[in-house]
């Protein structure tokens, strides 16, 4: 079911609301109007007819104004213009009006005087990042929006939001977008990307093609005074009579894959509530860098996250979009909160990027950490690379800051030295560009 046929299912309310200011002006109408009529007091009794006229029409002008905006919310549909924008770029949308013609869309039609029609764009990410988006549907067919924060923003549905000017009654309508994520706000990978050794199995990269030995009569040539004689076919020489060497032919590389995964659990000794994101955002930033260095070396990158499954990238600029579309999904976890890395296959290359944790290393019994469960239940002959990673930080920044920064690199290096102990498991740290 589509978007527009979701928003015609919807039911719109039929009155409006008051809001705060609303109740608050209506109180003390009844209370000038009560008081005036006890004590005969002609000035409060004034004064409270004119509060309570003034409320009477707010209502009603969001009321007028609401019933020709009730039908044509249901043909009302709102499309970004891109799915995929850049973190700190600029997204736009445009609105659809099924079955209404321009003429039709001038401001001010059917509607009361005092009244505003505004359409809301809401969307939000699962670590509480927002966007909001107003723009009256009258006057223009679409807005512009910054989109500052990397994410998947998800929205339930926007809303068609009918209101006074002084804001004293509203009347929203609800139009369901569905559950999909609507935009992606694509990481930018670092400059300069983290130096990783990897120790794990299938991950080697050949620096030069190697040399092979051919198997059949078109891999060879005739013997030629000072080759090699390890590399005379003996055989050959009993059929045919004359000296023949296996000629050398360069090999390609082997098919090899590597697994990113990336921790998004965040430690609440560490980072607080508004910084979690952010340091998920430089845990992507790296994955991303790295990601893309390897698949330009050649090989496969797969991408995963706490909470999420794999996903693979392709060659080419295809392939760097789909590693920085993978790399927006990841979103800020409590440490604990009971998330999973996907699973990997035993043979394959595995490299964890994580932040920086109190304790750590315990099994994978309830409320332990997605890194932890990993490693516990992992295949017995997976070999996993883990790098501890922290922002790095200005030496002018204010002091909270430097000590936070400094308890971060601690926790950072004791993670490495405590998951170093694992069998299988090659764990550093790192302070990372951000």
């Amino acid at each position: 079911m589509n978007a527009r046929q979701n928003a015609g299912r919807g039911r719109f309310p039929l009155f409006p609301r008051p809001g705060f200011l609303g109740v608050f002006l209506l109180l003390f109408a009844a209370l000038a109007l009560a008081a005036g009529a006890a004590r005969q007091e002609t000035a409060m009794l004034l004064a409270g007819a004119v509060f309570l006229a003034a409320l009477a029409w707010c209502f009603l002008a969001v009321f007028l104004s609401a019933l020709p905006q009730r039908r044509r919310a249901r043909a009302l549909e709102a499309r970004l213009s891109s799915r995929n924008v850049a973190a700190g770029g600029t997204g736009e949308i445009e609105l659809l009006r099924e079955g209404e013609s321009a003429a039709r869309r001038g401001p001010g039609r059917l509607r009361a005087p005092a009244a505003l029609v505004r359409y809301c764009l809401r969307l939000r990410t699962r670590d509480g990042r927002n966007i909001l988006c107003y723009f009256d549907p009258d006057e223009t067919a679409g807005a512009s929006f910054p989109v500052e924060k990397r994410g998947a923003y998800y929205t339930g549905s926007d809303l068609l939001v009918i209101r006074d000017a002084a804001g004293f009654f509203s009347l929203s309508f609800k139009l369901p977008r569905g559950d999909a994520p609507r935009l992606l706000a694509l990481p930018a990978a670092v400059p300069e990307r983290l130096r990783v050794t990897l120790h794990s199995g299938g991950t080697e990269r050949r620096a030069e093609q190697s040399k092979r030995r051919g198997g059949d009569l078109t891999d060879h040539r005739p013997y030629v005074p000072g080759d090699d004689p390890r590399r005379i076919n003996w055989k050959l020489y009993s059929h045919a009579g004359e000296l023949f060497v296996r000629q050398e032919e360069t090999e390609p590389p082997p098919h090899m894959r590597l697994f990113i995964l990336v921790d998004t659990e965040v430690d609440s000794t560490l980072y607080s509530a508004a910084a979690a994101p952010d340091a998920v955002d430089f845990l992507c930033e790296n994955a991303l860098a790295a990601g893309l260095d390897f698949s330009q070396a050649g090989l496969e990158v797969h991408i995963g996250f706490t909470g999420g499954a794999l996903a693979g990238a392709g060659e080419g600029a295809a392939g760097q979009t789909s590693l920085a579309e993978s790399l927006a999904y990841p979103w800020a976890q409590q440490l604990g909160g009971g998330g999973e890395l996907p699973r990997v296959p035993s043979d394959r290359g595995v490299l964890l990027l994580c932040l920086p944790r109190q304790g750590g290393g315990g099994g994978a019994e309830a409320g332990a950490s997605a890194l932890d469960v990993f490693l516990q239940t992992r295949p017995s002959d997976q070999h996993t690379d883990i790098i501890f990673l922290y922002e790095k930080v200005d030496c002018l920044a204010a002091q909270k800051t430097i000590e936070k920064q400094a308890a971060r690199a601690a926790a950072a290096a004791a993670c490495a030295a405590l998951y170093s102990r694992l069998p299988r498991v090659h764990a550093s740290y790192a302070e990372g560009l951000c």
